[in-house]
C-alpha cells in the first residue's frame, strides 16, 4: 500500500476514539428512547438518529484505527517537507464519505418528517444529499485542480438543499402551526450551519491542504456531532 506523506497524528486518532465512544453511547441512548417512545414521530426520529450514530461510531472507529483511507497527491504542497523531493500525498479517509452517504439522508429525512413534508420533497432532498457526498468524495480523490469542478457541482446541489430546507420545509411546517414552525426553524438553522461548515472543512482539508488530517478530523468531528446527536436531540424534543 502506498503510504501518504501527510497523515493523521496520534492526537488526531485519540480524538477519533473519543468521537467513537460518544456516538456509540448516543446510539444506545436513542435506541432506548425509541423503544419507550409513545408517539410514532418520536419513535421514527429516535430510530433514525440511533442508526445514524451507530454508523458514525463505526466510521470513527476506522479512522481511529488508521484504516479506511487512500493516499492522494495534493494539489497544494503548503510547505510540506517532502515537496522538494517529490509531490507529497495526503491521507484521505474514504470511510468518512461512506458514513455520510448513509447517515446524512437519514438525518435530513428526520427534518422533513418533522415538517410533515411530502414524500416527493423528501426524495428530492435525499437525491441532492447523495449528490453532495458523491461529488465530495470524487473531488477528494482527484489530485489535480479538476477536484474543484466537483466542489462546484456539489455546491450547486447544496444550494438545492438550502432551498428545500429554508423554503419548502418551512412552508410545510407552517401549515402545521406556528409552534411547529418555530421548532422547525431551530432545527433547520443548525442543519444549514453544519452544511456550510462541511463545505469550509472540505476546502481547507481535502481540497486546499491547508489544515492537517488531525485538524481535519477535529473539524469534521465537531460538525458530525452537531449534525448527528445534537441535531437528533433537537428534532426528538420537537417531536416529543
Amino acid at each position: 500500500m502506498l503510504l501518504p506523506d501527510i497523515t493523521i497524528s496520534n492526537w488526531g486518532k485519540a480524538w477519533c476514539w473519543s468521537v467513537t465512544a460518544i456516538t456509540a453511547l448516543c446510539a444506545m441512548a436513542f435506541a432506548i428512547t425509541a423503544l419507550t417512545a409513545s408517539k410514532k414521530l418520536l419513535l421514527t426520529v429516535c430510530s433514525l438518529t440511533a442508526s445514524s450514530c451507530y454508523v458514525m461510531s463505526m466510521c470513527y472507529f476506522a479512522m481511529a484505527a488508521d484504516i479506511g483511507w487512500i493516499a492522494v497527491d495534493v494539489e497544494f504542497t503548503r510547505g510540506t517537507r517532502t515537496a522538494q523531493d517529490h509531490h507529497p500525498s495526503r491521507q484521505i479517509f474514504w470511510v468518512r464519505y461512506v458514513s455520510w452517504f448513509i447517515v446524512t439522508p437519514l438525518l435530513m429525512t428526520e427534518l422533513f418528517l418533522l415538517a410533515s413534508a411530502s414524500t416527493g420533497v423528501i426524495l428530492v432532498e435525499v437525491f441532492l444529499d447523495l449528490v453532495v457526498i458523491a461529488t465530495g468524495l470524487s473531488g477528494a480523490v482527484i489530485p489535480s485542480d479538476y477536484k474543484w469542478a466537483y466542489y462546484f457541482y456539489g455546491a450547486i446541489a447544496c444550494g438545492g438543499i438550502g432551498y428545500q430546507v429554508v423554503f419548502t420545509g418551512r412552508r410545510a411546517a407552517a401549515v402545521q402551526g406556528p409552534e411547529l414552525k418555530r421548532k422547525y426553524v431551530q432545527c433547520s438553522t443548525l442543519v444549514m450551519a453544519v452544511w456550510v461548515g462541511y463545505g469550509v472543512a472540505w476546502g481547507l482539508s481535502e481540497g486546499g491542504n491547508v489544515i492537517s488530517p488531525a485538524e481535519e478530523a477535529v473539524f469534521y468531528g465537531i460538525l458530525d456531532l452537531l449534525g448527528g446527536p445534537v441535531f437528533g436531540t433537537l428534532v426528538a424534543l420537537a417531536a416529543y
